[in-house]
């Protein structure tokens, strides 16, 4: 493959015929203060590539200047992207959704009800084998690992979310 038109390159996933890969491009700034290192700078969008032809592209509706979009899932038949949005420098405490987009190009980026919405973190979305649900990570906000994060089930075309029985208090549930 060529190399990507962005920097540091993370959270590759692949279609299931293994004709496209997804990619986020990650930008990352830091200052050093007294306090310690703060990130002043975070950016991350999503690309495509056609393995064969070898062209990255941007996907849209997962490129936003304005906000990060990170973490990308296929869905099992190739069509919808999954991925989380937030603002682009508050990903450590901030709101995140989860937002789901065509891969067809034909149709727009959308937040996944059940997933996104109502404060906190909803994040690492997963798409099950047959396509039907996406798992997730909720927080009481960010990503990284938290003592409040749970996991939960929600149809993939959005709905209710539903906890899933193996979440234990004060651990932090993922996988």
């Amino acid at each position: 493959l060529p190399a990507p038109p962005f920097g540091r390159t993370s959270g590759l996933t692949w279609t299931s015929e293994g004709e496209l890969v997804v990619a986020m491009g990650l930008e990352l700034d830091y200052e050093v203060r007294d306090d310690g290192l703060t990130l002043t700078h975070h950016a991350s969008d999503l690309a495509r590539v056609d393995v064969i032809g070898g062209i990255w592209e941007p996907i849209p509706g997962a490129s936003a200047p304005d906000a990060v979009e990170d973490f990308p899932d296929v869905s099992p038949d190739g069509l919808t992207l999954a991925f989380v949005r937030g603002p682009a420098l508050d990903t450590e405490t901030g709101d995140l959704d989860i937002w789901t987009v065509p891969l067809t190009l034909l149709g727009e980026a959308r937040p996944l009800p059940g997933a996104s919405g109502g404060g906190g973190g909803h994040v690492y979305p997963r798409f099950s084998p047959d396509g039907r649900w996406i798992a997730f990570v909720r927080t009481g906000g960010g990503y990284f690992a938290r003592p409040d994060a749970d996991l939960y089930l929600v149809p993939a075309e959005g709905g209710e979310a539903r906890a899933l029985g193996v979440n234990v208090p004060d651990r932090m549930d993922s996988w």
